[in-house]
Parts: structure tokens; sequence; C-alpha cells
């Protein structure tokens, strides 16, 4: 929980023009599997940024694999496993600087599912 003085605050982050989206959606998509590693990449896809600034990442999951942090919707007990979303988080925000991410979603669909 934040307090209202607290220094550590970060910069109001401003909402993407339209042409920032895209830019930052083809660096996502072009640099997936290499951000993220094959394994993960084989089974996800980023599908949009969400949210009013556009700082919320949605992702189509396909299949039952579940990722090594926990499940889809929530983190493992096990610090080292929680550590891996973190990962994930960092090398997305990397690919996509200067914009970034502050959550992500993932969203479960059947395996068969393409766009």
């Amino acid at each position: 929980m934040e307090s209202g003085n607290d220094s550590r605050k970060r910069k109001a982050q401003p909402v993407l023009t339209a042409d920032e989206y895209q830019a930052a959606f083809s660096k996502l998509r072009a640099g997936w599997r290499d951000a993220i590693g094959a394994s993960l990449a084989a089974i996800t896809e980023p599908y949009m940024f969400s949210g009013r600034k556009r700082r919320r990442l949605v992702v189509l999951v396909r299949g039952s694999a579940t990722p090594p942090w926990g499940t889809w919707q929530s983190l493992s007990p096990v610090e080292a496993e929680r550590r891996t979303f973190t990962e994930f988080r960092k090398r997305v925000n990397e690919l996509i600087a200067p914009h970034g991410v502050d959550h992500v979603e993932f969203r479960e669909s059947p395996a068969d599912t393409t766009r």
C-alpha cells in the first residue's frame, strides 16, 4: 500500500497515440518468441493492449499448459517460480520500450483457436 507522500511514486504515463500503439504492438508481435522463449511462445500470443493508457497487455493462451509461475490467473507461493513472471514482464517491457505494461491478463482459449 502506498502512502500519499511516497517519493517512489512513478511518473504519470501518457496515453498512447494510435501510431505509438501500432508501433509498440508490432514490436511485441515480431519479438515475442525471442523475448519470452520458445516454450511460452508456442502456447501464447499477444492479443492487445487495453486500459485507458494501454498499459495492460492481454495475452491469449492456447491449450491446457500452465506457466512456470503458477497458473494463468495467479502466482505460485514459491518465490523462485513467482520470479519467472517478473522476468517475463521485464522482457516484454524491454521489447516495447519506451512503452511498458503494468499488468498482464491471460485469456485462455481452446487449442485450435487461431487469429
